[in-house]
């Protein structure tokens, strides 16, 4: 990207900048734009919101140079911040006091404030509007008019138990079903796009069968897919009446192969009832990607190949996997609570403001070291064949049957 890109950003005209900074690999990249971006146009305002301000929320206080380049964090809810900041550096009367706007750090008088943390009624949020998107850079393939765009059920997550996650510790609030068909209602007709992604953390099969019905009521056409858990909600009737009303994927976080091992995440569920939800949606032609992370505390070797067993033995089942590797965030319930997770001590080095993961100590299980160099020893599970000629009959099924 050469000068006259950032310059046309930060430009002539341009009043403020706001950065999402969803994950923490993008937080040192997003602090390199902004200082660029404050070179080219001192006076433009910088805003941080996005999950990542969390992570380093103890931090903020400590590094003041920050604010040489990002003027205002924004700790959890942005949608009324937001609002509020444009406000208060366009109001004349002095109607906004910087003081009063919820959820934002700021540096004033050469000293780091923050002001309070509150929450969103998501009930009181306005329809997505994307006109400011380019969405010729949002198709997902190489197939013509193929737009996928994203939209929020919900914010925070309805289960809030998985022990590595930093992200779910906020209070969880649900979009009225009502509005958020309007919602659907209104961006399938202005944008018309060929798929939703529910961006939530995490969506119930109970409240996806809600979901379901209303799109099919209200005559609603379009592919949708989200990211949910594995529970007793996903019968053969639930996952047809999903496939009917537009779902094509549906993302789940597995974890692990072995009970003992998702127990200790507190994942809520048993291996054989994945196995047999894996099923239902594959006969009912929605495909599946299944999450799993490695090296967990206290993991073996031997419950990680479990994991890979379990891979192998659905795979006509299973769309798409991933294996990550564990990583220790603050913020999480491994960190508030690592004694119950078998971990001894966390390390958290002075001086440093841009850790991705925290080290920490176990006394048995595999290392972060030992399951790296697992990984890259573990080959790529074949996908069958067979599987993808199933879905792609009982996906042209569920297209005939959504037309009549």
């Amino acid at each position: 990207m050469g000068e006259a890109y950032f310059s046309d950003i930060a430009g002539k005209g341009k009043k403020m900048i706001c950065f999402s900074v969803s994950f923490f690999s993008q937080l040192l990249t997003s602090l390199t734009i902004a200082k660029k971006l404050k070179k080219i146009n001192p006076e433009i305002i910088i805003v941080f919101g996005g999950n990542t301000n969390k992570l380093i929320k103890e931090k903020i206080p400590e590094y003041k140079r920050l604010f040489e380049i990002v003027d205002f964090f924004v700790l959890g809810d942005g949608e009324e911040t937001l609002f509020n900041l444009i406000k208060f550096h366009k109001n004349k009367d002095n109607s906004v006091k910087l003081e009063d706007i919820s959820n934002i750090f700021y540096l004033k008088d050469g000293k780091v404030n923050f002001t309070n943390e509150d929450s969103f009624d998501i009930n009181n949020a306005v329809s997505p509007e994307y006109d400011f998107y380019n969405t010729n850079k949002y198709y997902f393939s190489s197939i013509p008019n193929n737009l996928l765009l994203p939209m929020r059920t919900a914010l925070g997550c309805y289960w809030n138990k998985c022990g590595f996650c930093s992200l779910s510790l906020a209070k969880y609030r649900q979009r009225k079903i009502e509005l958020l068909i309007q919602d659907i209602n209104h961006v399938v007709k202005k944008y018309h796009p060929s798929d939703i992604w529910f961006v939530d953390l995490s969506i119930s099969a109970e409240r996806l069968k809600l979901i379901a019905a209303a799109l099919i009521e209200n005559k609603i056409k379009v592919n949708w897919r989200c990211f949910t858990r594995f529970e007793k909600g996903y019968t053969p009737e639930t996952c047809r009446l999903l496939a009917k009303s537009g779902c094509n994927v549906l993302t789940f976080g597995l974890e692990s192969g072995n009970d003992r091992v998702n127990a200790l995440i507190n994942k809520g569920f048993e291996l054989s009832l994945a196995e047999t939800i894996l099923a239902n949606l594959a006969f009912a032609g929605i495909r599946t990607s299944v999450a799993c992370v490695a090296g967990f505390p206290t993991e073996t070797e031997e419950e990680y190949k479990d994991t890979l067993k379990f891979l192998e033995k659905n795979r006509e089942n299973i769309s798409y996997y991933s294996i990550n590797i564990f990583s220790l965030n603050s913020d999480s319930h491994v960190y508030y609570n690592p004694e119950k997770y078998g971990v001894t001590k966390i390390e958290e080095p002075e001086g440093y403001f841009y850790i991705r993961h925290l080290n920490y100590k176990i006394d048995k299980g595999l290392t972060r070291e030992e399951t790296q160099q697992i990984l890259r020893n573990t080959p790529r599970i074949k996908k069958s064949k067979l599987s993808l000629l199933k879905f792609r009959f009982r996906r042209i099924q569920n297209k005939i049957k959504r037309m009549s």
